[in-house]
């Protein structure tokens, strides 16, 4: 008995993308498993993306609307297709021919899991065309939610190829634009409360490392890293070990970018950039301050009473 595949949409938010969404519509248009639905999103483009992408190809269609945000322009394409299985490709990343092919294989051979997704090659075209493979691709510990605690795995979301009826199931994308940079690991955290995810080992994606992408700016970046915990410890609240998870997944992140923005600061003031030193000392402390003070008095003040009433010597260990 033949069954029909899933069809397969890919949707692109593009923001001032003129410059490369053609190289990433030809991509999609060139896999060898065949694109059914492809979405343009122009989130507000002040250039001429919207004209650049519908001359690229008559198969796809163009929606417009004003500046959102990557997450809203996302949620506009998913609602703008009816397909089972979503790609959402930034527009300055390109596809390898096989990429859906074996992200789909992938996604029908498990069919529990809400996505399927690979690592992706580092591309600076500027560094005459160097590339490396994305490091963060294999969960490391037992628990997928936990290791997602611990940092985001999936460099971008054309690593993923997902399923509409999983996305669906935890409410689609979050629009808050707090979350603006992390919106992708915010869904893959909800996504894997329930169910797994099919990792591809092989590199499937061109991911374009330059200055104008939101990964580069590292204080956005780090705000909202903070909004996406206070999310997760709103949904866990009564959920107690969950919470110390959350907990430490926060703190091991802020350590992680204390431990970048000292290193600015340190670099500032030997420059002589004295006053930029100090605003990021001031982030360091701002960062640092809740998830310390979590760590110090929530988890270890009864073990600290327990020794300051004698009935306990050892130490305790941060």
């Amino acid at each position: 008995m033949n069954i029909t595949p899933p069809k397969i949409a890919v949707i692109v938010p593009a923001y001032n993308a003129s410059a490369h969404i053609a190289d990433a519509i030809n991509s999609i248009l060139g896999q060898s498993r065949s694109v059914d639905e492809i979405v343009v999103v122009d989130d507000g483009s002040t250039d001429d993306t919207a004209v650049v992408a519908a001359k690229a190809s008559s198969k796809l269609i163009v929606v417009r609307q004003k500046n959102a945000g990557p997450a809203n322009a996302r949620q506009r394409g998913v609602e703008s297709t009816t397909a089972e299985f979503l790609m959402l490709l930034d527009a300055d990343d390109i596809l390898h021919a096989s990429a859906l092919e074996k992200l789909s294989d992938t996604l029908l051979r498990h069919p529990l899991a809400a996505l399927a997704y690979c690592p992706a090659e580092m591309w600076s075209p500027t560094d005459e065309g160097q590339t490396h493979v994305d490091a963060l691709q294999k969960p490391n510990r037992e628990n997928l939610w936990e290791t997602l605690l611990y940092g985001n795995i999936i460099r971008t979301p054309g690593c993923v190829l997902m399923r509409r009826s999983a996305l669906n199931e935890v409410g689609g994308w979050d629009m808050d634009v707090a979350l603006k940079g992390n919106e992708d690991w915010d869904l893959w955290l909800r996504l894997s409360e329930n169910h797994p995810f099919a990792l591809v080992t092989e590199p499937l994606l061109k991911y374009r490392v330059h200055n104008a992408s939101m990964s580069g700016n590292r204080a956005e970046m780090i705000k909202s890293m903070l909004v996406v915990f206070r999310k997760q410890r709103s949904r866990w609240k009564r959920n107690s070990s969950r919470r110390l998870a959350i907990d430490a997944g926060e703190w091991q992140g802020c350590k992680y970018a204390i431990r970048e923005i000292l290193h600015e600061a340190r670099s500032a003031y030997s420059n002589g950039q004295v006053l930029l030193a100090a605003q990021l000392i001031i982030d360091v402390l701002r960062i640092g301050a809740r998830p310390t003070l979590t760590r110090l008095f929530s988890r270890y003040s009864f073990g600290w009473w327990r020794i300051f009433c004698g009935k306990q010597k050892d130490s305790l260990t941060v």
